[in-house]
């Protein structure tokens, strides 16, 4: 088949996988759309009663806990997944599991004692940071390692019904939990994080319940050797890489007001929006890119699927950058407008982040994951450097600009290393183009972010025409990216839809 994953009706057993993908796509997609919802249905809550530097220290706390949850998960679900087909082929795939799960326990009790240490003997009191908003900080670590764990399984066994329930029945509980304890008890940052951690602990233990007759708990010799071999080496380029979203909290933290990495934050939430369409693509594409490792046309299916992904992210993170000032200015207070400026740089680096997840899979084939570290640090020494060479001249737009231009820098570094290792045939004309695109979204939003209307006719005009720009530029990539044969498939696909 000449053009890869793009098969259409007639084409047999790839046509058939490629309605699988799309279908557990939307049924992720709904998931996480409603799941979304419901987070931006707080943010005028919290925004009203949290102050721009309340805001920013919940992200610091939340940002801390991160850290933790990477380092004391040791990529577990990663060499799980790796091998999850083999050994269920196999029948170990109980002792697999099982074991995954002590090797949980045992590395969220060592860090949990290390993190404990710190804060008492260097961090007390720390910018006003108390130990009653560190400790549900930590109880939170071990229940998301296992949700992520759980979540994973049920992926990979195609439950994506019952995936999307758990993961929207988390959000449900964590958020009204949150607003129980912030109007009701009046405990403020605690509650909150205190409603997130036992909505974790509840949903952690209700994802297993399908799968509660395959679980064995014994900690295997062989199969800890096989987690730990895939994944303790990506420790460092999952941490590195979520350096390259997290870590300017840091230098933030050293230059900037806790008001303002909550302006930053809020910008961040919006932006996320994407991640709606991403999460959902990535959830049902993984575990088909990794069933197919190994086949004679799998290369071609990789490289076909990234000038998809590129199209259709591309166009969404247009439609989100020329949305965002209007959505911050209809979810928040005046403390919190320049958040809408930002937006666009933002939804670009999580654009590249998500981009990376396509590159990554030349180096997830040949095992060698242990030098996406490299890649990702040279990213992160990139946005660092622009970030603290920049920061005090340019203030808060010196973080997004460092950040997209580390995400960008990382993948370039990814494709390199990856094609070097298992060449995959795409098309270095995608990723120009989206360079491109990610420049020009993220300067016309910044450029022309502030210029909104205050009436309500002139804010639905003013947006209306950042719409068209964005369509255009989606439209514009749609021309250029996607192949002639393709878009003929697309054609024949959609005439075959209405004629039925």
């Amino acid at each position: 088949m000449a053009w890869g994953v793009l098969a259409w009706p007639g084409d047999g057993k790839d046509w058939l996988m490629l309605r699988n993908i799309l279908k557990d796509s939307l049924v992720y997609g709904i998931s996480g759309a409603a799941s979304r919802f419901v987070s931006v249905l707080l943010v005028p809550i919290y925004t009203r009663i949290f102050s721009p530097s309340e805001y920013g220290l919940i992200d610091i706390i939340n940002t801390i806990s991160a850290v933790l949850i990477v380092l004391s998960g040791m990529q577990v679900e990663s060499g799980i997944a790796r091998s999850y087909y083999e050994s269920k082929a196999e029948g170990r795939n109980s002792e697999l599991v099982g074991t995954g799960i002590l090797l949980y326990v045992a590395g969220a009790l060592c860090w949990t004692i290390i993190a404990v240490g710190l804060y008492q003997f260097e961090f007390v009191g720390y910018r006003g940071i108390t130990w009653q908003v560190v400790f549900p900080a930590l109880i939170i670590i071990l229940p998301s390692q296992l949700m992520t764990l759980g979540t994973v399984l049920l992926r990979f066994e195609r439950r994506a019904a019952v995936y999307g329930l758990i993961t929207l029945g988390d959000v449900l509980t964590s958020s009204l939990l949150s607003i129980l304890a912030v109007y009701v008890l009046h405990s403020g940052i605690s509650g909150m994080l205190w409603a997130l951690a036992l909505s974790k602990i509840f949903w952690s233990g209700v994802c297993y319940l399908p799968l509660r007759g395959s679980l064995r708990f014994t900690l295997r010799r062989a199969e800890a050797k096989e987690i730990l071999a895939y994944g303790l080496p990506l420790v460092p380029a999952v941490l590195v890489g979520w350096a390259q979203t997290y870590a300017n909290r840091f230098v933030m933290v050293s230059s900037l007001s806790f008001a303002e990495i909550g302006i930053y934050s809020l910008a961040v939430k919006v932006a996320s929006g994407i991640t709606i369409v991403d999460t959902a693509f990535r959830l049902a594409w993984d575990p088909y890119a990794v069933s197919i490792m190994g086949d004679p046309d799998a290369r071609d299916k990789y490289a076909r699927m990234l000038d998809i992904y590129v199209v259709v992210m591309v166009g969404i993170c247009a439609v989100v950058g020329a949305l965002g000032p209007v959505l911050v200015k209809l979810l928040s207070t005046p403390a919190y407008f320049m958040a809408g400026r930002l937006v666009g740089f933002i939804a670009m680096a999580l654009l590249w982040t998500g981009i990376l997840q396509i590159l990554l899979l030349g180096i997830g084939v040949v095992r060698k994951t242990y030098l996406g570290a490299f890649g990702f640090s040279i990213g992160v020494c990139v946005n660092i450097t622009l970030l603290m060479s920049t920061l005090k001249a340019n203030g808060i737009i010196a973080v997004c600009y460092s950040y997209l231009a580390g995400s960008i820098v990382t993948a370039l570094i990814i494709l390199y290393i990856g094609q070097r290792n298992y060449y995959i045939p795409y098309r270095y004309s995608t990723i120009f183009l989206t360079i491109l695109g990610a420049i020009f979204i993220a300067g016309y939003n910044y450029l022309f972010g502030d210029i909104m209307p205050g009436d309500m006719t002139g804010l639905l005009s003013k947006s209306l025409f950042n719409l068209t720009v964005a369509l255009l530029l989606a439209s514009v990539m749609f021309c250029l990216v996607i192949t002639k044969q393709d878009k003929r498939n697309v054609k024949l696909y959609l005439f075959s839809m209405l004629n039925k």
